[in-house]
């Protein structure tokens, strides 16, 4: 591994090689850098007093293996794109985790027995981060190596440098490099959904996180949006899946994507409302007489919402603007999927999405029998991570998120960069 600390002033130095295994304890020209000898291993960088570190960029790098396939860092979409390996050499040159698609920042390459051959990550906080290939180079007609994989892992980018959020009193900054080669051992580090799971119970032991184990999450459920686009829902469609569903011992059913009007699939042409989260007339006439008779049938209504989501042609689209996550220029950013985001920095705008799952659970009438009858909301986490973990002050929900690095961006209803709080 090797290291490039970059500091506000522009001063910029590399230090290493270092062996990932081995302890280091660096002194030089007033900055501070120690690595760890145990995995995850700790790398902990003081710069010079006075000084703040705006950038940490790791170079990691690897033997070369029989590879089979790539899982690069991805958002839980896009991935399968990029994980054929020769394809990836050419194409998963640059991936850059944002506001609008927050990437795990870690590679997994797998062997010809489907198991983890390789993996290599960062642990730390929410920030931008671009993530590179570096090796092999890819030019018009090869791929070319030197008998290795070199990635990069920028934490702090050009665009968005690190927030003062993220160094200690001292201005030192500590994060984690996760690293798994081939063990000597059959089956390795086994298939790579174990080695993710694997990085994000270490990013939790890190943070001190717990995940909240709710047994009904266990349960089989139904969602409308597995098998039918987001203009083909309704209340009939639900209706006829509840009760096959119930008959196989079903009982939580998705009301989800396109219940309130055009979807995440609906054509790119097509403005969207979402952020009004009211349900369309069309789709769903009467959606409260709809939950009352699912629960009379002994199902349990689950009506997805994404509270941060405000759609160029939502009514409260006017209302919400100065709320919405923005660059220092004031302008909205327009996600790929078509819609703004609520920035999570903002007290104001963490009130409105609280306020918007607090009415979708009162305007919904809650079983005189048991709380776990009444309907819910539900917020979809990416399919990337089966237990979602983000240190403190980095979660991206109503909690907070690294929305809004305090040099770049901005939205005027409230202070950014504040404490958020719940």
């Amino acid at each position: 591994m090797r290291l490039i600390v970059r500091l506000e002033s522009g001063e910029e130095r590399e230090f290493g090689p270092f062996t990932l295994g081995e302890a280091v304890d660096v002194a030089q020209d007033d900055f501070d850098v120690r690595v760890g000898e145990t995995a995850p291993f700790q790398v902990a960088v003081r710069p010079p007093r006075g000084e703040r570190i705006v950038s940490l960029e790791y170079l990691l790098r690897a033997p070369m293996g029989n590879f089979d396939e790539v899982v690069p860092p991805d958002s839980g979409r896009w991935f399968m794109n990029l994980m054929h390996v020769t394809g990836f050499w050419k194409y998963g040159r640059l991936a850059q985790s944002k506001i609008n698609d927050v990437k795990v920042p870690l590679y997994m390459f797998t062997g010809r027995d489907g198991n983890v051959d390789l993996a290599m990550g960062v642990i730390g906080a929410l920030v931008e981060t671009d993530l590179r290939l570096l090796e092999p180079v890819s030019n018009r007609a090869l791929n070319v190596h030197t008998r290795g994989v070199e990635v990069s892992i920028r934490r702090g980018t050009e665009e968005y440098p690190l927030p003062r959020s993220v160094p200690a009193a001292d201005g030192s900054v500590t994060e984690h490099v996760y690293l798994l080669t081939r063990p000597g051992v059959e089956g390795g580090h086994g298939p790579w959904l174990h080695v993710l799971r694997d990085f994000s119970e270490r990013t939790r032991a890190v943070f001190g996180l717990r995940d909240r184990i709710v047994g009904e999450s266990f349960e089989p459920f139904w969602c409308s949006w597995t098998d039918w686009a987001s203009d083909d829902i309704g209340a009939d469609m639900v209706l006829e899946n509840v009760k096959i569903g119930l008959d196989v011992g079903v009982r939580n059913f998705i009301i989800d994507d396109g219940w309130f009007g055009p979807g995440l699939d609906t054509a790119y042409d097509t403005p969207l409302n979402i952020g009004d989260w009211k349900p369309d007339p069309a789709k769903f006439p009467d959606m409260q007489g709809l939950v009352r008779r699912l629960e009379a049938m002994g199902a349990r209504a689950v009506i997805w919402c994404a509270p941060h989501a405000v759609g160029p042609a939502a009514d409260c689209f006017a209302d919400r603007r100065h709320l919405l996550m923005a660059p220092s220029s004031g302008e909205p950013v327009l996600g790929e999927t078509q819609f703004y985001s609520l920035c999570f920095m903002n007290a104001e705008a963490r009130r409105v999405m609280a306020d918007v799952c607090v009415r979708l659970v009162e305007e919904y009438p809650r079983s005189t029998t048991t709380r776990r009858s009444a309907p819910v909301t539900h917020h979809r986490t990416s399919p990337w991570r089966s237990s979602p973990c983000w240190p403190p002050g980095s979660r991206p929900t109503a909690r907070t998120s690294r929305a809004c690095p305090t040099r770049a961006r901005t939205c005027s209803g409230g202070t950014t960069g504040s404490t958020p709080t719940t």
